[in-house]
């Protein structure tokens, strides 16, 4: 039974194999193979959630990556600050000041050229340094920037900081962005995050700034641009700002010297009535042991006397009309003190011609004082100016000290210029930097500024000879008066205008939109942009007109295309309290 079974399966598939494979002509239907179990395939929905969640992990993974890079990229960039600094100290130690400069090796070298390998700075793959320092070099500063933009900095009294880039905005990023970055204690220069290069400054003669967070006066070498903390304007502020004046001349003697045949003194002298003699010495003030310190004491016979410490300017020296502008800074020991500054105006023959006053409240503390008289009357040939006290009187104790003085023509107060025995002039701070990839057609310019009188923020010219075509941003204030007439005036401002602000200029074609801390503000003139860009631009003042800014500039942001007025804001509350 078995056998019989097995045999008839045998021929059974015997005989179908060779039909398979001699009778070609026999459908395939008639082999059709039906599994015990159906073969099941994926949904589409489940299909759908697979790949939805690898997505996910993809996007998870990618993200972490970035993260991480981005965290490496920092980090580096920390080290390589953290590790140089420490480098370039050993250096100083050695040397007894810091590198005038770095080689093409990163090896620093001194202002003879010479290079000591033996602190060579090391940048980590895709880092790149940029150095600071001018004579004595005595302070350094160092950038390090990333191949994807980050730069961080760090000074020879500072840890590794970031610079912050401007924002992109709509898909528009920077084509410039010209942040201001100390180099050394209370100067630097613009450095531009986006092109990595630093500003070029010309200014000669001497230069100070005044921070009044330390309430102290620093020096600023030539070809560099003074700095102040960015909170000694705004509270909250970060960073640094760059001063940025015109040019002056103080004609104050900060000198003590003898009346000369003429009764003029070439320096400070002393006039009064008292019973007894005052006291006058040399101590240290804001800027340096150049206060003018006056003691004295009354005595019997003293009644309501005057004291005057003074000075007069050469015959010929201010002219009618003209407007001028004494300051100093000072203080008093004693309370209650009666004083004021004086401005005296003579003829040439030493008449009188008339003075202006004010009356000021000295504590212990320096403050500085200012007072300006905005038109000097006719026949005035020069001038006096005087620390005055008043009424002293028997008994009275007077301990008045003064320091950096300054008379200046115009009608407001400069940073102070250091005289010893002859007038000196400041020459005006000159900022160029290149226009590459700026946009003549249509284009937005952000600055962040502390704006204290009249000023051209930024001005683009594209012939430097006629000024035929240019971009000007400029704020005025005086006197509660807009400029309208002026058709370069794009801001219109009236009345007294205090910073900081974030002040933005947008054109696209004839059009021009102003924004004050991200309002928009009204043109008082149309402006026409050039149509072609000239190679340099100049933050602050104009090196070939009387342009001038005095005002301080912390950031100038550039971008090649006029940003619609909720990109102004977005970029307005990026920038405005620092990098």
């Amino acid at each position: 039974m078995k056998n019989n079974l097995s045999n008839k399966l045998k021929n059974h598939f015997s005989v179908r194999t060779v039909s398979l494979k001699t009778n070609s002509h026999i459908p395939y239907s008639n082999f059709a193979f039906t599994p015990s179990t159906p073969l099941k395939g994926f949904t589409i929905v489940e299909l759908l959630v697979v790949i939805v969640v690898i997505g996910i992990l993809a996007a998870i993974t990618i993200v972490s990556y970035t993260g991480i890079s981005q965290k490496a990229v920092l980090a580096s960039l920390q080290s390589d600050l953290s590790n140089s600094s420490q480098k370039l100290k050993m250096y100083q130690v050695e040397h007894g000041a810091y590198p005038a400069a770095l080689d093409g090796s990163n090896c620093p070298k001194d202002s003879t050229g010479a290079v000591d390998t033996h602190y060579c700075l090391k940048a980590s793959p895709g880092n790149r340094f940029v150095y600071g320092s001018s004579s004595p070099y005595s302070t350094f500063s160092l950038t390090a920037t990333n191949d994807n933009g980050i730069s961080y900095q760090v000074s020879d009294n500072s840890q590794p900081t970031v610079l912050a880039a401007a924002p992109t905005v709509s898909g528009s990023s920077p084509v410039a962005d010209w942040l201001s970055t100390t180099q050394g204690d209370h100067y630097g220069n613009y450095y531009d995050l986006v092109s990595h290069n630093w500003a070029t400054v010309t200014r000669t003669g001497p230069k100070t700034i005044y921070d009044p967070n330390a309430n102290h006066i620093y020096d600023v070498p030539a070809n560099y641009l003074a700095m102040n903390p960015w909170s000694a304007y705004q509270a909250s502020g970060r960073g640094s700002a760059a001063v940025i004046e015109e040019a002056r001349t103080n004609y104050v003697l900060n000198s003590y010297g003898a009346a000369n045949s003429a009764g003029v003194r070439t320096g400070w002298g002393i006039t009064e009535t008292l019973s007894g003699a005052p006291t006058p010495t040399i101590v240290a003030g804001v800027y340096g042991a150049t206060a003018q310190r006056i003691q004295y004491t009354g005595v019997a016979g003293d009644s309501s006397t005057e004291l005057l410490f003074e000075q007069f300017t050469p015959n010929g020296s201010f002219a009618v009309g003209e407007s001028v502008t004494f300051s100093c800074w000072a203080k008093a020991t004693n309370a209650g003190v009666e004083s004021w500054i004086q401005v005296v105006a003579y003829g040439s023959d030493g008449s009188y011609k008339g003075h202006v006053e004010t009356q000021v409240t000295l504590t212990g503390t320096f403050s500085r004082f200012t007072q300006t008289y905005s038109s000097l009357p006719t026949g005035t040939d020069h001038l006096r100016v005087d620390m005055k006290v008043g009424s002293v009187d028997s008994g009275d104790s007077i301990d008045l000290t003064f320091d950096a003085a300054q008379l200046e023509k115009g009608a407001f107060a400069t940073s102070y210029i250091p005289t010893t025995t002859a007038a000196v002039t400041r020459s005006k701070d000159v900022v160029t930097v290149p226009t590459t990839g700026w946009n003549a057609a249509a284009g937005t310019i952000v600055a962040v500024a502390d704006v204290f009188d009249n000023a051209v923020l930024y001005r683009s010219v594209v012939d430097a000879t006629s000024g035929s075509n240019w971009l000007q941003m400029e704020v005025k204030y005086g006197l509660g008066s807009s400029r309208a007439g002026n058709s370069g005036d794009i801001l219109n401002m009236s009345g007294h205008l205090s910073g900081p602000y974030v002040l933005a200029m947008q054109w696209d074609g004839p059009g021009v939109i102003s924004y004050v801390s991200g309002n928009a503000s009204t043109p008082s003139g149309s402006i026409t942009p050039p149509s072609t860009m000239a190679s340099f631009a100049h933050i602050g003042s104009d090196a070939n007109s009387n342009w001038n800014g005095n005002m301080s500039i912390q950031r100038v942001t550039v971008y090649s295309s006029a940003l619609s007025s909720s990109d102004v804001t977005t970029v307005t509350n990026a920038v405005k309290n620092g990098p």
